[in-house]
């Protein structure tokens, strides 16, 4: 009936605990036809079930929290995607939602971005923000750069001790919730930090349609009476 079926989810490794025998977690599910044939009617229902149920926790509902220019921040929104996944997949997820992993290019908007994980409600040790290394970078201090193109030589940087320290293929960047900075590999599944622009509000309304008065026009003026003569 199927010749292939994939769903790529992270909510899959948290409902069926899918993992590989080294103990990785594995984010894509694919069933080839021979492999379905040997499910039950019962085992596949199951199965669509809970794709069916990830499918909609894929879409999360986010905390925005604005820094307001009245503050000395960006006017920006943040928010926290509280489920773990890999870089890549958190980056995508936060372009679906109009923005980017956040960027950190000041102190100020340092201590922003921690008091917005503090108000998400979760507590993980490592959150990915918009940090990374090009391919072609030196390692392990070379190249870094934020998703929207400024280096971050150019800025604010806070790396933890001893960080980076690339302990094998760690191109992207994570933030602590001491607010240290740690390489990491793409791989590994957290939750990050996210950021988009402010939403535009709603339109002023138009403002009302003018009532033009009806100039009249001026009275001829009236003709004075003769004065009558008593001569």
């Amino acid at each position: 009936m199927w010749s292939k079926f994939t769903y790529n989810t992270r909510c899959i490794e948290e409902t069926v605990r899918n993992r590989w025998l080294d103990g990785m977690p594995s984010h894509t599910l694919t069933w080839e036809a021979r492999q379905v044939r040997h499910l039950s009617q019962s085992a596949v229902c199951v199965l669509l079930l809970t794709v069916l149920a990830c499918a909609g926790a894929q879409s999360q509902e986010l905390q925005w929290m604005k820094w307001d220019e009245s503050s000395g921040g960006n006017g920006h929104d943040y928010a926290v995607l509280t489920a773990p996944a890999s870089w890549t997949s958190q980056q995508a997820l936060a372009e679906a939602e109009g923005g980017y992993l956040a960027t950190v290019l000041s102190a100020e908007e340092q201590a922003f971005v921690l008091s917005v994980i503090g108000a998400a409600g979760v507590t993980f040790d490592y959150y990915w923000f918009g940090l990374f290394q090009p391919s072609d970078a030196a390692e392990p201090d070379e190249g870094w750069q934020w998703v929207t193109g400024e280096m971050l030589t150019d800025g604010f940087v806070n790396w933890a001790f001893l960080e980076p320290n690339d302990q094998g293929n760690e191109d992207v960047g994570a933030i602590r919730r001491d607010g240290g900075w740690v390489d990491g590999k793409d791989s590994v599944a957290n939750p990050a930090v996210i950021e988009r622009a402010a939403e535009a509000g709603p339109p002023p309304p138009p403002p009302p349609p003018r009532r033009h008065r009806r100039r009249r026009r001026p009275r001829p003026p009236r003709p004075t009476p003769p004065v009558p003569c008593w001569c």
